[in-house]
């Protein structure tokens, strides 16, 4: 019983896990707002690129 209590007390006093968890919870944040902005701007930021294109193209000719 004495090993139980140890090993628990151990546990509780170990915060290695809790710092894991942060970052996880971090880095999960930081994907879902990559995700909103790349969904949020990317297709203005397709039609952008092509009207560049488009822009180029014309300028040199066919």
């Amino acid at each position: 019983m004495t090993s139980l209590n140890s090993f628990v007390m151990e546990l509780a006093s170990n915060e290695d896990g809790a710092v894991v968890v942060e970052y996880v919870f971090l880095l999960i944040f930081i994907v879902m707002v990559a995700l909103g902005a790349i969904k949020t701007f990317g297709g203005s930021v397709v039609n952008k690129m092509g009207d560049n294109n488009n822009s180029v193209s014309s300028a040199f000719g066919p």
